[in-house]
């Protein structure tokens, strides 16, 4: 059944698939569409609701989409800052698009049309879009790093332990990030610069891959949410080591360990939810694991590895870079 006008509403951050879904069901069954789009106002209590794309963006993201697939249909979109929007003030609006999670409010926005004096909307259930986990595919979630916009899970690039080939080895001496330049005698040096670059940075969290960038940046007063060692620098054991560490994992050189990077995951996981710093001891070799904790951190998260004779390497957590470093692993036997 196709309506004269339909409305609906969303934060329609970091544009998927699951928007998509969502669009086509209402842009296919309506004559007219109008979107409330959310303000900041009213992401206070989403995860990762910092790094929520701006305002103009997000409507930018939807406009160019809508004009590509559905041109035919005439759309308003309008800023929200709660549940109800237009939908309780606009007297042509005949239906609302909803999903199961979603439903309650719809039932809030007819109460407050009667009291107004309005009919009530016909309600359009769009099903929910699973990513490739059969879990929702959803915006805090590919904010949290789990998932791409298509809904590839990440952590599904290390269901078994991954060898990395000769022909990738120079292609991973490049850097992926920002450098610092300097040696381990230019520690200091090497640390004002990071400490300068941070001062400029937002990030939701930060993970130190290696003793000596750990160490380096510790000392200029930084703290790592989670840092991950194996006590040794250019493969020789450093001073420190006493040979009566517990470690957490293992890892042999030239590969990144299934079970490491689950325990990566599972690390991770526990510092967004509990706000607590972790440090995950390796036995073998940790360099190859800051691929896997790339993949697996939230977006705009702030890595850093040391890059041998070369410096400090400074990565920001994107989607792009999590695309990057997918293609990469995606080349490992």
């Amino acid at each position: 059944m196709s309506y004269k006008h339909t409305v609906l509403g969303g934060t329609f951050d970091r544009l998927h698939d699951g928007h998509i879904s969502y669009l086509k069901t209402a842009f296919e069954n309506a004559d007219r569409v109008t979107i409330g789009l959310t303000t900041d106002k009213l992401h206070g209590d989403k995860e990762f609701g910092n790094i929520i794309q701006a305002y103009n963006l997000r409507r930018e993201d939807l406009l160019k989409t809508i004009k590509a697939r559905w041109p035919q249909v005439p759309v308003t979109i309008l800023p929200i800052d709660d549940i109800f929007g237009p939908s309780i003030t606009d007297s042509s609006i005949e239906a609302i698009v909803l999903t199961e999670i979603t439903l309650k409010n719809g039932k809030k926005i007819n109460a407050e049309r009667i009291k107004r004096g309005l009919n009530e909307l016909k309600i359009i259930k769009y099903p929910i879009i699973s990513a490739q986990d059969d879990r929702m595919l959803g915006s805090s979630r590919i904010r949290r790093g789990e998932i791409d916009r298509q809904g590839k899970v990440y952590n599904q690039s290390f269901s078994r332990t991954l060898s990395l080939p000769e022909n990738l080895r120079p292609e991973l001496r490049k850097n992926l990030g920002t450098v610092i330049k300097g040696s381990e005698d230019d520690k200091d040096k090497v640390a004002v610069e990071v400490r300068k670059l941070l001062e400029k940075e937002k990030y939701t969290l930060s993970i130190a891959v290696g003793d000596i960038v750990s160490s380096t940046l510790e000392g200029a007063g930084f703290t790592f949410d989670m840092k991950v060692i194996d006590f040794k620098t250019q493969r020789e054991f450093l001073p420190s080591f006493s040979g009566n560490e517990r470690f957490d994992a293992e890892n042999m050189a030239g590969t990144i360990n299934e079970a490491s990077a689950k325990l990566l995951e599972k690390e991770i996981e526990k510092i967004i939810k509990n706000k607590m710093e972790t440090v995950i001891k390796i036995n073998g070799e940790e360099d190859l694991l800051v691929l896997p904790v790339i993949l697996l951190a939230p977006l705009d998260a702030i890595v850093f590895y040391g890059q041998r004779d070369v410096g400090v390497v400074m990565i920001k957590v994107t989607e792009k870079m999590k695309k990057q470093v997918a293609e990469l692993i995606a080349n490992f036997t």
